[in-house]
């Protein structure tokens, strides 16, 4: 007898979507004739979030990341950096070890009756961990800074600013993901030259348009920005993103090429 093909439509999630279904704000009810996919990125985020140090917020966490075990149809154990090596050089090794090893962790948290819970947020390890996390990425985060107004320079001086919005900069993001690369992981072995674009165009657009955004109104980018932007890594040329974030919402409806990627609530 042949195997039935899942045809369900492959949704990937922001870290919002499953706290919006912790708190009731979301029925997975209502969505159960699509796969949701968790990322990487949200079971950092999860695992380092500051709402498991209040008392009350860390049953918040709980509870979303139970719905991910519960409902999730697939994890993501990739980063996002070897998520992109990976398009680009499927042979490249990943050790998925210590990313297994904190899943099975926040798994356990999952579990925890109210009591252990109450215990979480008093341990000084775990509290030095949560707030000095977001600190190893600060370098990260100060590269991409340093680089929003190279990449597009001389804006009111050239075409000005409604223009520059309208104009295809994506060349420039493109540059900045194989910077990033082969800085960081020298030996990714990836060819530039015939890279799968096509893959990541959500991510390379909105980096584009959220760039664009930095750099015509003067804001910085927080790291909580770049894990949002990260986390579209992931949504194939024939996959969705849902994110309940009203200015990424916004910047991928605004445009052609990233608005077909954009998941809506029923």
């Amino acid at each position: 007898m042949p195997t039935m093909v899942n045809m369900k439509e492959k949704i990937i999630c922001d870290t919002n979507i499953w706290y919006g279904f912790a708190s009731g704000e979301l029925d997975f009810a209502d969505y159960s004739s699509v796969n949701l996919v968790c990322t990487k990125v949200t079971i950092d985020e999860l695992a380092s979030s500051e709402n498991i140090l209040d008392t009350d917020k860390v049953f918040l966490v709980q509870r979303a990341s139970k719905i991910i075990f519960s409902f999730a149809s697939e994890i993501i154990l990739e980063s996002p950096v070897h998520w992109l090596i990976r398009i680009g050089n499927p042979d490249f090794s990943i050790d998925l070890s210590p990313t297994k090893s904190n899943l099975e962790k926040l798994r356990t948290f999952s579990n925890l009756d109210k009591e252990a819970i109450d215990q979480i947020s008093r341990i000084p390890e775990l509290r030095k961990k949560i707030q000095n996390y977001d600190k190893v990425l600060d370098p990260s985060f100060d590269f991409i800074n340093s680089m929003s107004p190279i990449v597009n320079s001389n804006i009111k001086n050239t075409v000005g600013k409604k223009q520059h919005r309208k104009k295809d900069t994506s060349g420039g993001i493109k540059k900045l993901i194989q910077m990033m690369i082969d800085r960081n992981i020298p030996n990714s072995k990836i060819d530039w030259t015939n890279y799968p674009w096509e893959k990541i165009v959500l991510f390379v657009k909105t980096w584009d348009l959220f760039f664009k955004e930095l750099e015509l109104s003067g804001m910085k980018g927080e790291s909580n920005d770049w894990y949002d932007l990260f986390n579209m890594v992931y949504v194939n040329d024939n996959e969705k993103y849902w994110t309940l974030e009203k200015k990424w919402n916004r910047l991928i409806n605004s445009d052609i090429e990233t608005k077909k990627f954009q998941f809506k609530m029923n």
